[in-house]
């Protein structure tokens, strides 16, 4: 009688390690989709900031404004911000600024546009808010920047 009660004992013994092996195989794959669909958040949401940052750079001439970026992101503005701070380094007001004046420089040294007009095309409006922002980025006015420019072009 011993003998069929030690074979019992093992059978469910057995039971029992295979419904633990089941469910820590469960756990696993549970933790393994977690990891995967926080990824694929994460890829997502970094998706969004490219786009949003995309959209700041094919629009930089015009005024535009977060509630444009917000409504194409699907997301909370707090939460947006910190993504793209997080993504981008700065504010998107601040890369759009950044932007704005990458091209400015540009535009100095290969045209010779007034700085009013440049002020317009790299989507400054006016030419002070212009000047003021450009000096305090680069540490030149825009037409110091200019000279400098073309005469270090010159001497190379």
């Amino acid at each position: 009688a011993m003998s069929c009660s030690s074979l019992a004992q093992m059978e469910r013994s057995t039971v029992d390690s295979m419904v633990t092996t089941g469910l820590a195989l469960h756990e696993m794959l549970t933790l393994c989709a977690r990891g995967i669909l926080a990824q694929a958040e994460a890829t997502s949401a970094r998706q969004v900031i490219l786009q949003a940052a995309e959209t700041l750079r094919k629009n930089y001439q015009q005024e535009l404004c977060l509630a444009d970026l917000l409504a194409e992101a699907h997301m909370s503005k707090s939460y947006f911000l910190r993504l793209f701070r997080r993504y981008m380094g700065t504010t998107p007001y601040n890369y759009l600024v950044n932007f704005r004046i990458t091209q400015a420089k540009e535009l100095l040294v290969l045209t010779d546009h007034s700085v009013s007009e440049i002020a317009q095309e790299a989507g400054f409006g006016d030419a002070s808010n212009f000047s003021t922002r450009f000096a305090k980025a680069t540490g030149q006015s825009p037409l110091q920047y200019r000279k400098s420019a073309l005469k270090s072009a010159e001497e190379r």
